[in-house]
């Protein structure tokens, strides 16, 4: 009998209901990331900057947006479609929109189900922490809607899994390599996504310009250390099949996954456009020294990177983002419980403190209380198989007439049911507890976001209070210079008017 393996199950499920695929682009503006998004799904999704409502299919979705001064309300640099001068010396911050398609295969009609992540307005501003924020703070919070799920004592079937699986980072097409800020943001969102290095209007560079750019990125990658998705094992020979064992079609796989690591990073050409050429319609640029084929693999890599992301390895993003990116947070966030005895816990001295039941008032689950349910999976394995061996003694007991052991292991059995009781009321805590944590932490981030918008708030309302106060003074102090002038010249208001007429 043929057994599959989990990823296999969830693979030929994905097949059958249609595949769940979210890629993000991030990456500066004016870079090509809409018209890749666009080019890659033959669909306009994405609005350009400054384009007006009703271009697209669907209008985004804004998931999220911060700014620098910490305003309510995007300003033109981000979202908004008109540009508005009165705005532009402000930093544009960043926003985060979800854009939604179904993809169908006409060869086998299976379905892609993709979601894809704008970053607008990142590295636009001159401090870009915001931006690194904002990001990783959004795809902690996919990570966390999973794990919640999971510790549910009864799930539902139609959760929708929103994590993000591709992250493609655009790089600016300067020539000289990696930037500072490139390596910062790829190394932190290495931890939570899977970064597909792409070079952005690979069209701005000839063939050996784009050569010498792409060994100089690389080099960077190699001296930084920086994380990127590798299609190959990293000179792990026992993880290879020797090449005598290797079927005809994991030839041709490892082949094609060593050439796609041979060009990384991807450069690629995109445009929305379709020209007539020959009389067949091709979407491409055209210049005034010739056009330009987005799909011709001799100077863009857009056609590969469009079969990697939708055909080849989009299961394998899924695998290393579930089994990898997301297990490893999901042990952090585990790891990050500390052992607290119920005798010492602040709700116990709390209660000393107080002397009266009545008075305590419990504070909200959080995941410092989970330490004692942390193992309760295991320990329940190995009670549910004492709890077998003991049947197998007492049918045993029972077959050959032996009334002491049998009694023995009945009383054995109960105490292992109690147990096991026990366990079964301490996992459906921890599936209450542990979704109630993380909408805990999600909530005491945002007070502690407002409380210093209301203490940047109270202070710049005090500069202002002192400006005007100081206003004030200058013009009382000018009022009584112009009085003493008049009382030395021995004039009055009353007579300076009755002169006049």
């Amino acid at each position: 009998m043929n057994f599959l393996s989990s990823s296999a199950l969830r693979r030929k499920k994905d097949t059958r209901r249609g595949v769940k695929f979210t890629i993000m682009v991030v990456g500066q503006s004016g870079i090509g990331k809409s018209t890749f998004v666009n080019t890659l799904l033959d669909t306009k999704i994405v609005p350009h900057k400054y384009e007006p409502i009703g271009t697209t299919i669907d209008e985004p979705k804004i998931a999220s947006f911060s700014t620098i001064d910490d305003s309510s309300t995007i300003n033109a640099a981000v979202f908004q479609r008109d540009f508005n001068p009165a705005l532009a010396d402000q930093e544009p911050g960043i926003a985060i929109t979800e854009s939604e398609v179904e993809i169908l295969n006409k060869g086998d009609y299976s379905r892609i189900f993709l979601n894809v992540i704008n970053t607008p307005g990142f590295g636009d501003n001159i401090d870009n922490e915001v931006c690194f924020e904002e990001i990783i703070n959004y795809l902690k919070q996919q990570f966390d809607i999973v794990l919640a799920e999971e510790t549910k004592f009864k799930r539902n079937p139609k959760f929708k899994d929103t994590r993000v699986h591709a992250c493609l980072y655009f790089i600016t097409p300067t020539g000289h390599g990696l930037r500072e800020l490139d390596v910062e943001i790829i190394k932190k969102l290495s931890k939570y996504v899977n970064i597909i290095p792409v070079i952005g209007r690979a069209d701005s560079f000839t063939k050996e310009e784009l050569a010498d750019f792409k060994r100089n990125i690389l080099y960077d990658i190699e001296k930084f250390n920086v994380p990127v998705f590798q299609f190959t094992y990293d000179d792990d020979e026992e993880a290879i099949p020797e090449e005598d064992e290797m079927s005809d079609e994991e030839e041709n796989i490892l082949s094609e996954n060593k050439y796609l690591q041979s060009i990384q990073p991807f450069a690629i050409i995109s445009s929305e456009d379709e020209i007539e050429i020959d009389g067949k319609s091709i979407k491409g640029r055209q210049y005034p020294w010739g056009f330009i084929d987005i799909h011709n693999p001799e100077y863009s890599d857009f056609k590969l990177l469009k079969n990697v992301l939708l055909s080849t390895h989009l299961q394998d993003l899924k695998d290393l983002t579930h089994d990898y990116l997301y297990e490893n947070y999901r042990t952090e966030k585990l790891r990050a419980v500390n052992g607290i005895n119920d005798e010492t816990t602040p709700e116990t001295k709390k209660k000393e403190f107080l002397g009266s039941r009545d008075s305590y008032i419990p504070e909200p689950p959080s995941l410092s209380n989970l330490n004692a349910l942390a193992n309760i999976k295991d320990s329940m394995i190995l009670e549910e198989q004492n709890e077998k061996d003991f049947a197998n003694i007492l049918d045993s007991a029972q077959l050959n007439s032996q009334p002491s052991i049998s009694s023995f292991a009945q009383e054995t059995i109960s105490s292992q049911k109690s147990i096991d009781s026990k366990n079964r009321s301490q996992l459906r805590l921890l599936s209450e507890t542990v979704p109630y944590a993380l909408k805990q932490e999600q909530i005491q981030q945002r007070k502690q976001k407002l409380a210093e918008l209301e203490a940047k708030s109270a202070k710049e309302m005090k500069l202002k209070e002192e400006a005007l106060e100081k206003k004030a003074l200058e013009l009382k102090l000018r009022e009584q210079e112009l009085l003493a002038k008049m009382s030395e010249l021995g004039i009055s208001g009353n007579a300076s008017f009755a002169s006049d007429n």
